[in-house]
């Protein structure tokens, strides 16, 4: 059921409920969605970690989608809760330096350069500009390095790399918002970025999903924080 690694729960279920309506997979964050999977629930929001909750879109490859969601209805609750918000979800990362203040509320628009794949950050409405929420307290500091828990509030493309950087403290490893000479000193070619903790919420009905109402599940390793933070 699960797959690269492992999860814990905050109520001792290890990752898979026995009623198996829907599965959760930790990858490693280096190991990219298999191009067959379409576009994933989830993809675009929760990459690198915890929450590959995957369908695809035509659903054509059934044993694919079984992998992780074992009927169309779930998916139909599943989709549903994610455009509602009704799911909240954390990242570990590691960026340059100490947020002031150490704990925080980022509110910014981003606007996509597809030429380039990036994104540029606003911090007044623009034209084709999305708007972007993001909380994030710093847990730790250690060798100009800052271990930073992040809840996203919308799901944007590069959003937590992006504000990061835009606030003067890029992730660690970022080659297109980083810094390449920090980087290289450090040995990191990928940010140090990992969706680790997903928790579903759903203050209204979920149907088939109901059993999760409340439940919390972690990624029992981020390899960048025991690295640099031990």
């Amino acid at each position: 059921a699960m797959a690269d690694g492992a999860l814990s729960e905050t109520v001792a279920v290890n990752g898979a409920d026995a009623k198996d309506a829907l599965r959760l997979a930790c990858r490693p964050a280096a190991v990219l969605v298999d191009p067959t999977f379409a576009r994933t629930v989830l993809d675009g929001v929760w990459r690198g970690g915890l929450g590959e909750l995957v369908r695809q879109a035509a659903v054509q490859d059934a044993p694919l989608m079984k992998k992780l969601a074992k009927n169309a209805e779930a998916l139909r609750v599943l989709n549903e809760k994610i455009r509602e918000r009704e799911l909240s979800k954390f990242y570990l990362c590691i960026c340059l330096g100490r947020p002031e203040p150490p704990k925080g509320r980022i509110e910014c628009f981003l606007r996509k350069d597809s030429k380039t794949n990036t994104v540029h950050v606003y911090h007044h409405p623009v034209p084709d500009g999305r708007s972007a929420v993001t909380l994030y307290e710093t847990l730790e500091t250690r060798d100009r390095l800052s271990l930073v828990e992040v809840e996203l509030l919308t799901g944007r493309t590069h959003q937590i790399r992006a504000s990061f950087a835009d606030m003067g403290h890029p992730l660690l490893g970022d080659g297109k918002y980083g810094v390449g000479s920090v980087n290289r000193r450090y040995g990191e070619t990928q940010q140090a970025l990992y969706s680790y903790r997903l928790r579903f919420d759903f203050p209204t009905d979920a149907g088939i999903l109901n059993y999760l109402r409340g439940r919390e599940f972690i990624a029992d390793e981020v390899p960048f924080r025991r690295k640099y933070f031990g």
